[in-house]
């Protein structure tokens, strides 16, 4: 039996070097097996080996469903180039072929890192796969066309995150979908053979018959989440100048009392010297700052007070009503005011 699998005109035809690791241990080899663990290795190390013996076995005899079970779980162990070309042995002969590309990549790339620590004819077998096998991929380019720059694009249902790179793919027909806000649906069927390079330019244009082209869920979650009204932050505001208004009168009417207390002191019951003038004017001053913040806030509070009830909280479900208010300063015998307009 491991004379047919190893000789030329076997059904596998693997190549010579890979013969003395299956089935039998009596050509010793360095090429291909796992590395050799110390004494004192664990026992799941070296039930891993045993695993890779097994699937050995078990790649040799044609059952590469089974033997692919067992080299994940020797790589998820100890994931060496070794075992990655086995796995994407397998799995190129289930015809997953685009999953075998990576599991070979992946055998390159630590070939590549380990610095020459691996035999060459690991590197060359591991290499010769992955090129045989890339030749025989399918690959297809995507070109964003008229209308499709921001457009979302999927094949065979799934999103392609890179629409730029190659996307290799298996023999057979594709289903490839592009759509965007505001244009028609894209879709084109194409059948790709064995070793096909393919473009497909993805167009998607303008609506003008007034239907809605198909739309992603999430885009629709989107657009049905509600955006909060510009009008809500108004009546805040007023209220928050209203409520510093009330604030500073309160300074004013501090600094106001002190500069009346220094005025009593400076002065012999209504009888003022002319040095008291600057506190006087100072009193004076405070006060009607005082009074013009108390009549500011008060304003200001009630007409944000009214603006925010009118308004609905801030919600602008009646964004065909609009709710306008105005606030007019009045002086009226020396008094400072204000006036209030609205329209509901």
């Amino acid at each position: 039996m491991v004379a047919r699998w190893c000789s030329p005109g076997g059904r596998w035809r693997v190549r010579g070097i890979l013969c003395a690791l299956v089935l039998t241990h009596s050509f010793p080899s360095k090429l291909l097996t796992l590395p050799v663990v110390h004494a004192e290795e664990d026992a799941r190390t070296a039930r891993a080996r045993e695993i890779f013996a097994e699937a050995l076995q078990l790649e040799g005899a044609g059952s590469f469903a089974e033997a692919l079970k067992k080299f994940r779980e020797v790589a998820a162990v100890k994931s060496t180039p070794q075992v990655l070309y086995h796995v994407g042995f397998c799995q190129e002969k289930l015809g997953q072929w685009v999953d075998a590309l990576g599991s070979y990549a992946q055998a390159s790339q630590l070939v590549a890192e380990s610095r020459g620590t691996i035999a060459p004819e690991v590197k060359n077998t591991i290499d010769t796969a992955l090129q045989a096998l890339d030749a025989r991929v399918p690959i297809l380019t995507l070109k964003r066309g008229k209308g499709a720059r921001n457009a979302s694009i999927s094949i065979d249902g799934r999103k392609v995150a890179e629409p730029s790179e190659p996307q290799r793919l298996m023999p057979g027909k594709h289903v490839i979908q592009a759509r965007a806000k505001g244009r028609d649906n894209f879709r084109q069927e194409i059948t790709l053979v064995e070793g096909q390079r393919a473009a497909v330019e993805v167009t998607l244009d303008l609506l003008d018959d007034g239907t809605e082209a198909e739309v992603d869920p999430k885009d629709v979650l989107a657009a049905e989440k509600p955006k909060p009204s510009s009008r809500s932050i108004a009546p805040y505001v007023v209220l928050g100048v209203g409520g510093a208004s009330l604030a500073a009168s309160g300074v004013f009417f501090l600094l106001r009392n002190s500069a009346d207390k220094e005025l009593r002191k400076e002065c012999a019951g209504v009888i003022c010297p002319t040095s008291a003038k600057p506190t006087g004017d100072r009193a004076v001053t405070m006060n009607t700052l005082t009074n013009v913040a108390v009549g500011v806030g008060a304003v200001s509070i009630g007409v944000g007070l009214v603006w925010l009830f009118a308004s609905g909280g801030g919600s602008n479900d009646k964004s065909d009503k609009a709710t306008r208010v105005q606030v007019i300063p009045t002086l009226e015998q020396g008094h400072l005011g204000a006036g209030l307009i609205s329209r509901f």
